[in-house]
C-alpha cells in the first residue's frame, strides 16, 4: 500500500452463502513495530442497510415517475426550494410548450401577472408552496396562460411526496384543466336562463314566475301576505300596426326596464304573454302598494319612444289583488288580477285598480 489510506467496496460471503456488501477502509500506521515497519489496520462497514435504503429510494423514485407519467392530469414536480424538476407530457401539451425543458425553464412565462382572485401569480405560487410544507396536501384554483395566450383555468392539488431525507422531499402539482367543465357550466347556465328568463325583456318566463308564485301556497302563507299585479301596455297593437313589430319589441323592452326600476328592489317580474306582465309585491300595506302602482302608471307615459325617426309614447294599465285565504292556487290569484285589470281598462286605461278583500 503506497498511500496511507485506501477505500474500496468488497463482497464478503458467509458460511451459508449469503453475500455481504461492505465498504473496506485500509489505513497504514507507521512506527508502531520495533523494526520500524508499518502496520495496516482494516475497517469493514456493512453496506446492507445503506443499499436497501438506496434501493427503496430508487423504487420510490420510479413509482413517482410512473405515477406522474401515467396521470391524465398535468403534473409538475418541484423540490422544496420551489425549483421545477420535471413534468409529464400532459403538462407540455396543456401549456402548448415545445418540450419538457421549455416548461421547466420558462415556467413563470406560463402564468399571467395576476390570478383571478387579484393576487400576484408569483406571490401566490410561493404562498401555496409554503402551505404544502405544513399540510402535505393543498388544493386551490389557478390560471395558466399557454403559448397562444389562452387562459387555462385549473384546479391544482399539491402533494408532498417523501422520497428520502426531508431535504429530498418533492412537491407534485397536479393541475386539472377546467376549461371543458367551465364551458359545460356556461352552457347549462345559458340553457337555464333561456328556460327561466324571457329573451326580449329579461323578465322571468311565465312558467318560472308561476313556479315561484306556487311557493306562496306551498309555504302556507295567509291572507294579505303578497300582492299580485298584472299589467299590460295600452294600445300596444297600434304600435305594432303603425311602426312594425321591431318597434313593438323595442317598446316592450324599454317599458319593462323602466317598470323594474320603479318597482321595489327584489320584486319578482314575469312575462305572462304578449304585452302582459305579472309582478309579485311583498309589501302588503295598502297605502304603500297604491303609491307603487300610481307611480308606475304616472311615470310610463313620460317615456318617449323613438323608432326610425318616429317618436311616440305609451301607457300601462294595472290590476292588482291581495292574496286571500280563498286563493288556493296561482290560477285563483291570476284570475282575480285579470278581473282587476279589466276594470282598469274599462275605466279608461292608464290607471290601476287595487282590490283587497276583507275576510
Amino acid at each position: 500500500m503506497q498511500v496511507g489510506r485506501v477505500q474500496f467496496h468488497w463482497l464478503h460471503q458467509k458460511t451459508d452463502g449469503e453475500l455481504i456488501p461492505a465498504e473496506i477502509t485500509l489505513v497504514r500506521i507507521d512506527g508502531l513495530e520495533e523494526d520500524g515497519s508499518a502496520m495496516v489496520a482494516g475497517y469493514t462497514r456493512d453496506l446492507r442497510d445503506q443499499l436497501r435504503a438506496e434501493k427503496a429510494e430508487r423504487l420510490m423514485a420510479r413509482r413517482v415517475r410512473a405515477m406522474v407519467d401515467s396521470s391524465p392530469l398535468a403534473c409538475v414536480l418541484w423540490n422544496m426550494r420551489q425549483e421545477a424538476l420535471d413534468c409529464n407530457q400532459v403538462a407540455v401539451e396543456m401549456l402548448g410548450a415545445t418540450d419538457k425543458e421549455e416548461v421547466l425553464h420558462d415556467f413563470d412565462n406560463f402564468m399571467p401577472l395576476y390570478q383571478p382572485d387579484g393576487s400576484v401569480s408569483v406571490e401566490k405560487r410561493k404562498r401555496t408552496m409554503s402551505e404544502i410544507q405544513i399540510n402535505r396536501r393543498y388544493v386551490f384554483e389557478w390560471v395558466y396562460v399557454n403559448r397562444k395566450g389562452e387562459s387555462i383555468p385549473c384546479e391544482v392539488t399539491l402533494v408532498k411526496a417523501v422520497i428520502g431525507n426531508n431535504d429530498e422531499d418533492i412537491i407534485i402539482a397536479y393541475s386539472r384543466d377546467l376549461r371543458e367543465l367551465k364551458r359545460t357550466m356556461e352552457i347549462i347556465e345559458r340553457l337555464k336562463r333561456q328556460a327561466c328568463y324571457d329573451a326580449l325583456t329579461g323578465c322571468l318566463t311565465r312558467e318560472y314566475f308561476i313556479e315561484i308564485l306556487s311557493g306562496q301556497f306551498q309555504e302556507g302563507t295567509g291572507a294579505d301576505s303578497v300582492v299580485l299585479g298584472l299589467l299590460d301596455l295600452d294600445g300596444f297593437k297600434n304600435v305594432n300596426d303603425t311602426y312594425g313589430h321591431e318597434a313593438g319589441d323595442m317598446t316592450l323592452k324599454c317599458v319593462m326596464k323602466r317598470v323594474r326600476e320603479l318597482l321595489p328592489a327584489g320584486t319578482v317580474v314575469g312575462r305572462f304573454g304578449g304585452d302582459e306582465f305579472l309582478f309579485l309585491l311583498y309589501e302588503t300595506e295598502h297605502g304603500l302598494v297604491s303609491q307603487i302602482l300610481n307611480r308606475l302608471v304616472e311615470q310610463i307615459p313620460h317615456m318617449q319612444m323613438e323608432y326610425q325617426g318616429n317618436i311616440f309614447t305609451t301607457s300601462i294599465s294595472i290590476g292588482a289583488v291581495f292574496q286571500t285565504t280563498e286563493d288556493t292556487c296561482p290560477d285563483d290569484l291570476i284570475r282575480r288580477a285579470d278581473d282587476a285589470l279589466y276594470q282598469a281598462k274599462r275605466n279608461g286605461r292608464n290607471r290601476s285598480v287595487l282590490i283587497r278583500v276583507n275576510n
